[in-house]
């Protein structure tokens, strides 16, 4: 858990002011990054050595598709909005 905070505090701190400006480069980034987090979960059983290792960069992977995937959600619902209802469309 402590590794996954981490990583989404740092892309966060990082990266938070480019997540409205390349929404579609950074919803890219967030499904290679879950897709390496459920590759890295497979293979963490099959290498009994590297177990923690794997499962930690699995958490941050995950954390970090969470992170990229909530941020620029806004500003996609903000171009699918139609005139004053995007409190509607968010909730």
């Amino acid at each position: 858990d402590a590794s996954s905070s981490l990583a989404g505090l740092l892309l966060a701190y990082g990266c938070s002011r480019d997540f409205g400006r390349r929404v579609r480069q950074w919803r890219l980034a967030a499904d290679v990054a879950n897709d390496c987090g459920l590759a890295l979960q497979m293979a963490a059983p099959l290498c009994r050595d590297r177990f923690v290792v794997l499962a930690c960069l699995a958490a941050a992977c995950h954390c970090a598709c969470g992170v990229m995937a909530g941020a620029t959600k806004a500003s996609i619902s903000r171009h699918f909005a139609v005139q004053g209802n995007f409190e509607e469309l968010v909730s």
